[in-house]
């Protein structure tokens, strides 16, 4: 029942409200031109532009200097970008063209990747602005090529290829610095991947010396030779040298020559960091195939060919009775080296050694004097 009354005096109330609202004001628009009394005329022959006195000379001035400022400034800009130009720019690219340039280095070679690099110092070249470009190239291996110009843009000399020829650093060096070729440089680019030496002082140059690819252990060959032992008992041996880097030697080589194969231990030079060698057996005069083991950083310097050529003996006219002469000897006769006992007759016109048992412990206080007739001996 009390719900019913709630409802009835709510609607009862709203009916109230209804009635006693008012309704909304009018919108009226009104023109402003009823409130602004009549303009006169424009005047005839009326210009924007006056020559008079300006209102504000002091604006005026600020604005006129903000301009020449700015003006100057960018004729500035221009005169400071035509200074720093340079009058001349040569660069001359001392290219490696040593066998080791065939080592892959990642996607390409070494070599492939110094004509990359030229193709970007011409790109620099060509940009550079300066009012006088030149540009060379200078091959190095074993010897060093003549320079010769490079053009700017286009495909690079189709002959810069490896040969099969070792190099140094040294002959990088003396290209880099020598004389002026084709064109007088300003900048040297020496594309190797051989470390960078010490440079020579005083060079009127700028030398960037750009190392390709990262060093790897390697070992090689890097002579061979005949030692003939003319006093000792035992023949002709081969020695074997070598180098080695960023690891050990090689346990062992293998020899080819007239008497076979054989395998030669290797050994480390103690005198000498990096260095080993081998001696092996000479077998006679022909051609001899060295060959070290497959794995190294560079394969161009595990194999030699070399012809070994049994050099002329020393003759000696030897008169030893209780000692034969050694097989490196030859018979010799009057002139020759003259090899006899210390109690024999000495020819003072021709060399002489004198060979002695040695002195016992009972035996009279005997010496050997100075050489007093020929001192230069």
């Amino acid at each position: 029942m009390n719900w019913a009354l709630g409802m009835v005096g709510a609607g009862a109330l709203a009916v109230l409200l209804w009635h006693m609202l008012r309704p909304r004001p009018r919108r009226i628009a009104v023109s402003f031109a009823r409130f602004v009394p009549t303009l006169p005329p424009a005047p005839a022959g009326w210009s924007r532009i006056a020559l008079a006195w300006p209102r504000d000379p002091l604006a005026l001035a600020c604005l006129l200097a903000c301009a020449g400022l700015v003006g100057w400034a960018f004729v500035d800009d221009d005169r400071q970008y035509r200074a720093a130009r340079p009058g001349h720019l040569g660069l001359r690219v001392v290219l490696d063209l040593t066998h080791s340039m065939t080592v892959a280095d990642g996607p390409g070679t070494r070599l492939a990747s110094a004509l990359a690099r030229i193709e970007a110092a011409r790109a620099v070249l060509r940009g550079a602005g300066a009012q006088s470009l030149c540009l060379e190239i200078v091959g190095v291996a074993a010897g060093i090529s003549a320079a010769r110009p490079l053009p700017l843009s286009g495909p690079l000399p189709a002959d810069l290829a490896p040969l099969p020829e070792g190099g140094e650093p040294a002959r990088l060096v003396e290209a880099a610095t020598a004389p002026t070729g084709v064109c007088t440089p300003t900048h040297v680019l020496v594309l190797t991947d051989l470390p960078p030496p010490a440079l020579p002082a005083g060079a009127n140059l700028r030398i960037l010396w750009d190392q390709l690819g990262v060093p790897a252990a390697n070992a090689g060959l890097r002579s061979i030779g005949l030692e003939q032992a003319a006093f000792g008992a035992e023949g002709a041996r081969i020695r074997i040298e070598g180098l080695h880097s960023g690891g050990e030697p090689p346990p062992a080589l293998r020899l080819a020559g007239p008497g076979g194969v054989q395998e030669v231990p290797v050994h480390p030079l103690p005198e000498a960091e990096g260095r080993w060698y081998a001696d092996a057996a000479y077998a006679g005069p022909g051609e001899y195939d060295l060959r070290l083991p497959a794995g190294d950083g560079y394969s161009g310097d595990d194999r030699a060919l070399a012809r070994l050529d049994l050099p002329a003996r020393v003759a000696v006219d030897w008169r030893l009775a209780d000692l034969p002469r050694p097989p490196g000897l030859s018979p010799g006769g009057p002139g020759d080296l003259l090899v006899a006992a210390y109690e024999g007759a000495a020819d003072p016109d021709r060399p002489v050694l004198l060979v002695h048992p040695g002195f016992g412990a009972g035996a009279p206080g005997r010496g050997i004097g100075p050489f007093l007739d020929d001192p230069a001996l």
